[in-house]
C-alpha cells in the first residue's frame, strides 16, 4: 500500500508539471479524468480515498497559479508596447537603464521589487517625465500576507530636495488595504479640512508640516478629489512620484492620465519652486 501511494504521489507530481504547459481545455479533461481514475480506484485500495480530495484542491491551486501567471505577464507585455509606442510618437527615448536603488518612493522602500522595466523619457511641455512598469510585493504591516501590486510611474526631478510628503488614495487596493501607513513610523498624518480624509490620506514628516499645509493648497485638494483619485502622490527628496497602482494597457489610458498629472504637476510646481533644500529639515520620516 505504501509503495501504491508513493508512486501515486510521484505520478501527480509529474502531472502538475505538465499541466502547466498544456492548454487549458486538456487541464480540465485531465483533472476530470485524473478524479475518475483516482475513484476506481478507491474502490479496491480505500487508503488512496485521501487523494481523492486532495486532488481537486492541487488541480485548483496549479490552475489559478499558471493562469494568473499568464494574465500578468500578458498585462507586462502589452503596457510595455503601449509605453514604447507612446514615447516613439511624442520623440522619446525607449529602452533607458535603471538601476532599483534609483526609485527611491516609499512603495519600494516598503515592498520587495520583483521586477522593473519597460522605462521611457518623455517630454509633455516643458517636463521630462520618466515613466516606468514595476511589480511589487508590498507586506501589510505586523502581517503576513503580501499584496502583489504592479504600478505604473510617473516621475519629475524637482529643482531641489522638498519636505516628504505621501499622498495615499483611499479609491485604490493598496489605500483601502491601508499598506503604506503603517510603515511611517515616525511621520504625522496631516489633517486637512473639507472632507479630504473621505478620498486620501496624507503622511509627512512632522518636522515641516508648515511647509507640508503650504504646499498641499486647497486648489490642489480639490482637483485631486475631482480628478485624482486613481493616483498616489509623493514628493520625497528631490522627485516627484505619481504611481498608478495597476498597470496603464491603452494609449488612451495613459494620455488621459498624463493630461490629469500634467494639471497635477502645474499647481504644485510654484510651491515646489518657492523652496529651497537649505530651509528644510533634512531627518525625513525614516
Amino acid at each position: 500500500m505504501i509503495v501504491i501511494v508513493l508512486i501515486t504521489i510521484t505520478l501527480m507530481k509529474k502531472a502538475i508539471d505538465t499541466l502547466k504547459n498544456i492548454p487549458l481545455s486538456l487541464r480540465v479533461a485531465s483533472a476530470v479524468g485524473g478524479i475518475l481514475l483516482l475513484l476506481v480506484l478507491v474502490g479496491e485500495y480505500p487508503v488512496l480515498y485521501p487523494l481523492v480530495l486532495a486532488l481537486p484542491a492541487i488541480l485548483v491551486m496549479v490552475f489559478t497559479h499558471h493562469y494568473t501567471g499568464v494574465l500578468s505577464q500578458k498585462r507586462w507585455s502589452k503596457a510595455r508596447k503601449v509605453l514604447h509606442n507612446f514615447a516613439l510618437e511624442h520623440g522619446g527615448v525607449t529602452n533607458i537603464s535603471f538601476e532599483p536603488e534609483e526609485f527611491i518612493s516609499t512603495v519600494n522602500r516598503i515592498g520587495n521589487l520583483k521586477r522593473i522595466g519597460n522605462i521611457v523619457l518623455v517630454n509633455i511641455g516643458d517636463r521630462q517625465y520618466r515613466i516606468f512598469n514595476t511589480n511589487l510585493d508590498i507586506r501589510k504591516s505586523n502581517a503576513r500576507n503580501v499584496i502583489r501590486t504592479q504600478f505604473t510611474v510617473f516621475e519629475l526631478r524637482l529643482q531641489s530636495s522638498m519636505p516628504h510628503i505621501y499622498i495615499d488614495s483611499q479609491h485604490n487596493h493598496l489605500g483601502r488595504s491601508h499598506l503604506i501607513g503603517g510603515y511611517f513610523e515616525s511621520a504625522e498624518r496631516v489633517r486637512l479640512e473639507g472632507g479630504f480624509e473621505n478620498d486620501f490620506i496624507i503622511y509627512a514628516d512632522k518636522q515641516n508640516l508648515l511647509d507640508v499645509w503650504d504646499i498641499l493648497s486647497p486648489d490642489i485638494m480639490e482637483f485631486l478629489q475631482s480628478q485624482g483619485k486613481d493616483f498616489n502622490v509623493e514628493i520625497i527628496n528631490d522627485r516627484l512620484y505619481i504611481l498608478k497602482p495597476k498597470l496603464v494597457l491603452s494609449s488612451v489610458e495613459l494620455e488621459r492620465y498624463l493630461q490629469t498629472i500634467e494639471v497635477i504637476t502645474d499647481r504644485l510646481q510654484p510651491r515646489l519652486d518657492s523652496y529651497k533644500s537649505s530651509s528644510l529639515e533634512t531627518s525625513g520620516m525614516y
